[in-house]
């Protein structure tokens, strides 16, 4: 997989935000306060729990596609399209990553070397 560098905005905490503006081709600040809402709508304190992107991702058509348990980012081998990938460090550090056509789009190029928790794939429409 090759990384493009993808930041749309300023915010160092919201890969959540990021990855579905990547996903779903809306500005960053709608999918904030789309996320935000369902969020406060299912009772939970932010968007950043699984059960919200969750939610939001199968409101927009991505859905789970695969679980792992050992496997790296970079050792993922994804067909062309559109992907979400859950991630973690195994420390308690979490992470959403948009990969579309092999491509990772995050802020930081250190991502392939998380584990994946779980693959999203986008349907196409």
């Amino acid at each position: 997989m090759e990384f493009d560098y993808y930041n749309p905005s300023d915010e160092s905490r919201s890969c959540v935000v990021r990855t579905m503006t990547k996903l779903t081709g809306k500005e960053y600040g709608t999918v904030k306060a789309e996320l935000t809402a369902l969020a406060q709508e299912l009772g939970y304190e932010t968007y950043n729990d699984e059960a919200v992107f969750g939610q939001y991702m199968a409101e927009h058509g991505i859905y789970k596609i695969q679980e792992y348990v050992d496997t790296t980012v970079g050792e993922l081998e994804l067909k062309e399209g559109s992907y979400c990938v859950y991630s973690t460090n195994h420390k308690g550090f979490f992470h959403l990553i948009p990969v579309v056509n092999n491509v990772i789009y995050d802020r930081r190029n250190d991502s392939i070397e998380l584990y994946v928790i779980a693959v999203y794939k986008k349907e196409k429409v």
